[in-house]
């Protein structure tokens, strides 16, 4: 989602690092001078909280808001920032009461004046960065970016937005059970949220397309929009078109990647993971052709390219041709970081030593993420051990499932596995063992 403000009575320009040294001043993209000062130290931070809370509850909010602000500001003249409100300020959570009161005041339309300001910040896109048209321009309203208080305030916005749609439209989510009885209605899911990324699930495309519209609206009473280019929609044994409420077609797609992922099969994700994994360990070649120890070249390798292979691995259906792929790909992988050539006839015994094969390492995560999931109080919980009781099955032979993968990962049936997962004590054996017997 885009931020639209529509009411800025000052802009300030901000600093932005090229390539080169950041202390040199033709490294940096920018037209104003920057204001300099040294961070407050934590202990003085402290004693400057304690001195502003009690001068905010001598004069309390009711009377005027702009004495929140104000005695903060006065308190913290030295800070490079809009506001000159250090971070500390909101991550000792010291203020948290007048800050509600700040924010409902606001929201009833008392909006301080240091909100009505915004920073104009230049985001570094691709190409040459010492060219000026290589960077994108972005306009932050209240807060600056990286501020603690920005996240805070912008998933209290996008949350109300969200409410708002979804509490009185669930009828339009997807059925995860049908319904039983009247007081059996039933239950369906509308959608998974990660900060702006937003991801809607509907029984049917006139619905996905409703509850688009319906988001749509919320968000634009905020000062929010949607990117119809940046917003995709995959269809399951479905057809028809979804169209934004401007009337722009959304794109429907295949396969979409959905926080790092691609979600239609693990066989697409994996390749994609193996390449970025190939991508990161030739940027450090410097390092695999060193004279730096093996256990060193190790630590490396697992910090830097093992977990850029196995990111979201504990999702992975693998079937036994991507159990060979993984295996060697990470062999291969493992032999370019030490500089063993094929020529040397090592055997994966003395490459590895006490290195596991990557795909033991992938089970082990599975199981431990799988208990996470089943011990928690949220969706999930519901939803790891969740099949579809409609629709039908294409021909030939049946995808493996989640709950397939980890049957086959322990040996155990759905309510041996649930009620392992219960004990912490028993599940971690299997983690560590894997089909060990839980005894």
């Amino acid at each position: 989602m885009n931020s639209n403000p529509t009411e800025i009575s000052s802009r300030i320009a901000c600093r932005a690092d090229k390539q080169g040294a950041r202390t040199s001043v033709a490294n940096q993209v920018g037209d104003e001078k920057w204001a300099t000062g040294s961070k407050t130290s934590t202990t003085t931070t402290k004693t400057k909280l304690l001195k502003a809370k009690e001068n905010i509850l001598q004069h309390p909010l009711d009377s005027d808001i702009e004495d929140f602000y104000g005695g903060l500001t006065d308190l913290f003249k030295r800070i490079p920032r809009l506001d000159n409100i250090p971070a500390e300020v909101w991550k000792s959570q010291a203020l948290m009461e007048e800050l509600l009161v700040a924010c409902n005041k606001a929201y009833n339309g008392d909006v301080p004046s240091i909100w009505t300001k915004s920073c104009i910040v230049p985001i570094p896109k691709k190409g040459d960065l010492s060219i000026t048209s290589n960077y994108r321009g972005i306009c932050l309203t209240c807060v600056l970016q990286g501020d603690t208080l920005a996240p805070f305030l912008f998933i209290i916005c996008l949350d109300y937005a969200m409410r708002t749609t979804i509490d009185d439209n669930t009828q339009l989510g997807f059925t995860l059970h049908q319904r039983k009885s009247r007081r059996q209605p039933a239950v369906k899911i509308t959608d998974m949220d990660f900060a702006d990324d937003i991801a809607l699930l509907s029984d049917a495309s006139d619905d996905a397309a409703t509850l688009l519209h319906k988001v749509e609206e919320a968000a634009q009473e905020i000062g929010l929009y949607i990117n119809e280019s940046k917003t995709e929609y995959i269809c399951f044994g479905e057809t028809g078109q979804i169209v934004a409420k401007n009337g722009i077609n959304i794109k429907r797609v295949n396969n979409f990647q959905y926080l790092g992922s691609w979600l239609n099969t693990t066989k697409h994700d994996v390749e994609i993971r193996i390449a970025l994994a190939w991508a990161a360990h030739s940027k450090m070649k410097t390092i695999w052709r060193s004279n730096l120890s093996r256990s060193v070249k190790i630590n490396f390798f697992r910090a830097a390219v093992e977990s850029i292979l196995l990111y979201g691995s504990e999702s992975w259906t693998l079937t036994s041709q991507l159990t060979k792929e993984l295996d060697g790909a990470y062999t291969r992988l493992l032999r370019a970081t030490l500089n063993i050539s094929w020529n040397e006839h090592c055997t994966n015994k003395d490459l590895y030593k006490d290195i596991p094969m990557i795909t033991k390492t992938i089970k082990s995560r599975r199981l431990r993420f799988a208990g996470h999931c089943w011990r928690s109080n949220e969706l999930v919980h519901d939803l790891l051990f969740w099949e579809p009781s409609q629709g039908k099955i294409k021909r030939g032979r049946p995808a493996k499932t989640y709950i397939k993968q980890l049957a086959e990962d322990t040996g155990l049936s759905h309510n041996e596995m649930q009620n392992a997962m219960r004990d912490r004590q028993t599940w971690r054996r299997f983690v560590m063992g894997g089909r060990a017997s839980p005894g």
